[in-house]
């Protein structure tokens, strides 16, 4: 328990950054830009004309549904899914990397705890770090929701889908956790999960631009689209499997190689 403690206040001021960049971001678009958008759809319209049509889909323009409240979350989704996805990689680091990062692996394995439980623990802390962060989230997010008159029997939708944020960073956490553990040297912690996140920007991109389904597999931010959730009530089960997937072979190769590797002399 002193364990779980002192990892989970380890982050607060991680914690307390990281939030209000992801609040600031929903509140920016949803709460900010989306009335801009919904008042001036003729203007913007006239305007994205000029813009090629690749450009759009690259960046998530999609004009048949970009001025309803669902559509433009999801357009925004990608913007808040990078800063939620950096957060997620950078809490997985911090906690289960920092012993290698400081070089005292021999010292935390010689304490009165198995492996396994250390895993354990670093993996529930993690896990109540994610969590808490989303239930504030999704808090704000359907208040940000109601502020823009929305109808209220969509809501439960709109709840659904904010959720998607949690199963996203779940996903991006377990990346986290296993780049820590399979990673000989971690110089820098945000350096790698800003890495980590742009380049699952840069698949999303690539993925909206080609079309190819096979490319959404590997895009994370694809996994719980809003906009799915909005129209069908759902979101699509190969893509449920795909997150379990990655999230069950980064977690299951991570906790295999934290309790039997060997740790190097300094």
């Amino acid at each position: 328990m002193n364990i779980f403690t002192y990892e989970v206040k380890s982050q607060a001021r991680s914690f307390l950054v990281w939030n209000v960049a992801l609040l600031l971001t929903v509140i920016i678009f949803m709460g900010g830009v989306y009335p801009i958008y919904a008042e001036s759809a003729q203007d913007i319209l006239e305007m994205m004309k000029g813009f090629p049509e690749g450009f759009l889909e690259a960046f998530g323009f999609n004009i048949a549904c970009l001025f309803s409240y669902g559509g433009f979350y999801s357009f925004s989704y990608v913007y808040i899914a990078l800063v939620a996805s950096i957060m997620a990689v950078i809490v997985a680091l911090s906690i289960f990397a920092r012993e290698k990062k400081m070089k005292c692996l021999d010292f935390i394995f010689t304490k009165p705890i198995s492996r396994p439980a250390l895993f354990g623990i670093k993996t529930l802390a993690s896990l109540s770090i994610v969590i808490l962060s989303n239930i504030i989230y999704s808090i704000i997010n359907l208040v940000v929701y109601y502020l823009n008159g929305q109808d209220s029997e969509m809501a439960g939708r709109f709840v659904l889908a904010s959720s998607g944020l949690l199963f996203t960073q779940l996903v991006f956490l377990a990346i986290g956790v296993f780049l820590s553990t399979f990673m000989k040297k971690i110089r820098s912690v945000s350096g790698i999960a800003t890495s980590v996140g742009f380049i699952a920007f840069i698949l999303t991109a690539l993925a909206n631009l080609l079309e190819e389904e096979a490319m959404y597999f590997i895009t994370p931010f694809k996994y719980f689209d809003p906009l799915t959730v909005m129209e069908e009530g759902h979101y699509e089960v190969k893509y449920i499997i795909a997150a379990i997937f990655v999230i069950s072979l980064c977690m299951g190769s991570s906790y295999v190689r934290f309790i039997k590797s060997d740790v190097h002399a300094v």
